[in-house]
């Protein structure tokens, strides 16, 4: 009688293990574009929540919603985005928003892995920079980089979600004084002043 492989197939998980007051669950889901094993690990309070767990991720996977394991961080996304952006931006425009990542967004997401975030990094990020000053103009266009480049890492399938999507801040109704303009609020503000009757 042929002996039973021990083996689990893809998209299959370990039996789950007890460790401490929790219990943790290996999962199998296929292989990665390098051909290695993609496993996951899951961690749950009880043994049927954590099989729960398993059976939730096996789902996503199928459907396609887990994306493989990527170190690639913010800042690297970042400049793919501005490189991706150059062929259709104005050379002023992408000065501009090289300048807002570079001012504003690398120093807090820069090094973080892409697939790591969580909306609470981003609702954080958010209010530091209301926190600071900021105001309403320049926090807008930072948001619209911030979530340009997690829409960009989402349609090359780094990510599964974006999620900057979502994540809500109250803007001040006033803006505070004081504040230097961006470059592209500058560029904005000498463009409309070129449209008025009076110049």
């Amino acid at each position: 009688m042929p002996k039973k492989s021990s083996k689990r197939a893809n998209g299959h998980g370990s039996k789950p293990v007890q460790r401490g007051n929790s219990y943790t669950m290996q999962v199998t889901l296929g292989r990665r574009r390098d051909g290695k094993l993609d496993r996951r690990r899951v961690t749950a309070s009880t043994r049927e929540e954590v099989e729960q767990k398993a059976r939730e991720l096996q789902v996503l996977y199928t459907k396609g919603m887990i994306a493989e394991p990527d170190s690639v961080t913010f800042k690297e996304r970042g400049e793919l985005w501005l490189r991706r952006k150059a062929r259709t931006a104005r050379p002023k425009t992408l000065e501009g928003y090289g300048w807002l990542l570079r001012r504003y967004v690398y120093a807090h997401l820069g090094e973080r892995k892409v697939q790591a975030l969580r909306p609470p990094h981003i609702r954080g990020f958010y209010e530091s920079l209301l926190e600071s000053g900021m105001s309403s103009e320049t926090f807008r266009q930072v948001r619209y980089l911030v979530r340009a480049i997690l829409e960009d890492a989402l349609a090359d399938e780094v990510v599964a979600r974006n999620v900057a999507h979502g994540v809500r801040v109250e803007l001040p109704k006033t803006q505070r004084t004081g504040q230097s303009w961006s470059p592209l609020e500058s560029t904005n503000h000498l463009t409309q002043i070129r449209h008025c009757s009076y110049v």
